[in-house]
């Protein structure tokens, strides 16, 4: 009888446990949300330089995502702009190859970023109407009618297992477009909860904005999820900051997301999902390397990407000269130091212009120069983005503060005719120690000549106040490639000592000690 009773209880106390888990598995729901951004038309694989090995592998490539995708359940695929100019395969064709596989993938939504108007507003209109998904943001007006553009949803809703997912996009702020005006996000972001807190369950973020928890005159995805209560989620792009695990802001929670870009990376995040209450109570994040080994290229994918790929390989692969040596970036940009390629440029555009000096932003360069020789692909890999070089006139006060904004950054700025003298450690403000023009001290009152990108002259403030400003309608490339073809073999110009820190400083004076 005892025996019986025990028996008759641990059936009971297993029933209770097994009914506990059983309703615990039905009252909750797993939705697995994949991403990518900054694209920039990377859809063919290209070899990872960072890797630290004498044979260095191939990475990304639309073929290898393709791979990646068919191994993986997931509800959710989206894009947070910036998704075709930076390759030939994606500039040629105006971003039509990148959309066209980006269909073939299954994609759910995109954000537009600031390059998708490189070529301008139509050329967008032309994309969205291409795309089998839709393009999205809030903030996007245009300047005749004063209303958003309508090739853009500011929103869109997915009802996924009964959970309704709202997605509003937004794009920064110092986007440029003939004819368009990019609003304020902050405002555009609050108008977009306001309607989505009735009709939404989760509510999503697609930006482009970037991500810098000490930005202070910007708006990034953090500032965006500390001052906007609401977001769920955000799922970045524009700076191509890997956040792994995702960062949680301090403020209001929201799980912010963003990977390295460039079409080597796929963003991974799993919400836990209560069904009762539709809110999030436990999420995972991780990135994704789609190292070719890794994930063979898919054979379909590979013929559509070859579509492509053949028609830009005739003019690309055209050998314009040699390199006796490599000519290539600091490994790691967010050491804020001086890279040989730099150097080249930047020599390079203060020879052309005949100014004083010359200013090129770190993440303007995209690639290197290796030892060999040189096709017309690798100079379009070094600068794809098509800027001109603009020259103009500003005041050694004005050139000293463009540099103190410049070392703070993870972009500094690569200088020609101009040497200076940093403290890392120092506040804003204070960080500029020396800099010398042509080797003299910089004279804060006298007016000096200087030849940049037009990148920078149109979006950086102190750029944009210059004096007699002109744009030569050059392109750096074009003269890069005038310059190979004129010089080869051409040669490193190497690491001279035009961007030092006090730290360097020191180093070098114990070695000779």
């Amino acid at each position: 009888m005892f025996k019986k009773k025990i028996l008759i209880s641990l059936i009971v106390v297993g029933l209770l446990i097994g009914g506990y888990f059983f309703y615990q598995g039905f009252s909750k729901e797993k939705v697995t949300i994949l991403y990518t951004n900054d694209l920039q038309g990377r859809i063919l694989p290209y070899v990872a330089r960072w890797v630290e090995k004498e044979e260095k592998p191939l990475v990304g490539g639309s073929a290898a995502l393709a791979t990646c995708l068919k191994g993986m359940r997931y509800d959710l695929l989206l894009d947070a702009g910036d998704f075709f100019q930076g390759t030939p395969e994606g500039d040629f064709t105006g971003g039509e190859s990148v959309i066209e596989i980006m269909n073939e993938l299954g994609y759910d939504a995109l954000t537009i970023g600031n390059h998708e108007y490189d070529q301008g507003n139509e050329n967008v209109k032309r994309l969205a109407e291409l795309a089998q998904f839709p393009f999205l943001s809030a903030n996007i007006i245009d300047e005749k009618t004063g209303e958003r553009v309508k090739y853009a949803k500011p929103y869109i809703i997915k009802e996924i297992r009964g959970i309704r997912f709202g997605i509003f996009g937004l794009t920064t702020s110092t986007s440029i477009c003939e004819g368009l005006r990019f609003g304020e996000v902050i405002p555009a972001a609050k108008e977009c909860l306001k309607e989505l807190e009735k009709k939404a369950d989760i509510i999503i973020a697609l930006t482009h904005l970037g991500f810098d928890e000490e930005e202070e005159e910007k708006i990034t995805d953090y500032q965006l999820a500390e001052s906007v209560p609401g977001i769920d989620v955000i799922i970045g792009g524009h700076y191509e900051k890997e956040l792994h695990p995702p960062v949680i802001s301090p403020k209001h929670k929201t799980i912010i997301c963003q990977t390295r870009g460039n079409g080597a990376y796929l963003g991974q995040l799993d919400l836990v999902i209560d069904k009762k209450t539709k809110r999030i109570i436990k999420h995972k994040g991780r990135i994704i390397t789609l190292w070719v080994e890794e994930y063979p290229p898919d054979e379909e994918m590979a013929s559509l990407v070859e579509k492509y790929a053949s028609k830009v390989r005739k003019v690309m692969d055209e050998v314009i000269g040699e390199a006796s040596e490599a000519i290539e970036r600091d490994p790691d940009p967010e050491a804020r130091e001086e890279s040989a390629i730099g150097n080249w440029q930047t020599d390079l555009m203060r020879e052309f212009a005949g100014t004083d000096i010359a200013l090129q932003n770190s993440f303007g360069i995209r690639g290197d120069i290796l030892k060999g020789k040189i096709a017309k692909r690798d100079i379009y890999n070094v600068s794809p983005f098509g800027n001109t070089l603009v020259t103009m006139e500003l005041s050694g006060e004005e050139i000293r503060q463009i540099m103190e904004e410049s070392v703070g950054e993870a972009g500094i700025l690569q200088v020609s005719g101009l040497r200076v003298l940093y403290d890392k450690e120092k506040s804003k403000g204070e960080r500029i120690l020396e800099i010398e023009i042509k080797g003299k001290p910089l004279k804060s009152k006298k007016t000096y000549s200087l030849v940049t990108n037009s990148f920078l002259a149109e979006n950086v403030e102190p750029f944009k106040k210059g004096r007699n400003i002109k744009d030569t309608k050059v392109k750096l490339r074009d003269l890069e490639e005038e310059y190979i073809r004129s010089n080869s073999p051409i040669k490193s110009p190497g690491i001279q000592g035009r961007i030092a820190t006090t730290e360097a400083q020191k180093n070098t004076e114990r070695r000779r000690k």
